[in-house]
């Protein structure tokens, strides 16, 4: 059985997924799983400004914005 992964920023809106892994440097890594992106934890993209960046991402029942730069840092999967 294999798993779609593909990377938050590139998940359609509204669509529930849960991260596979966080990359990116060590500093960004830390913030991300501090503010909740852990492992096995659900996701979606509930909204984004009218540019597209940043994007409106639920994480633990807590709203986030992220930039398209750190949201390509979190591996999810379908």
């Amino acid at each position: 059985m294999t798993l779609e992964t593909t990377l938050l920023s590139k998940l359609p809106h509204n669509t529930p997924a849960k991260v596979v892994d966080v990359i990116g440097s060590r500093s960004l890594r830390r913030r991300l799983l501090e503010l909740g992106f852990t492992e096995k934890v659900e996701v979606e993209i509930v909204g984004a400004a009218p540019f597209g960046d940043p994007l409106q991402v639920v994480v633990r029942q807590g709203l986030f914005s992220l930039r398209g730069s750190e949201a390509e840092c979190v591996k999810v999967s379908l």
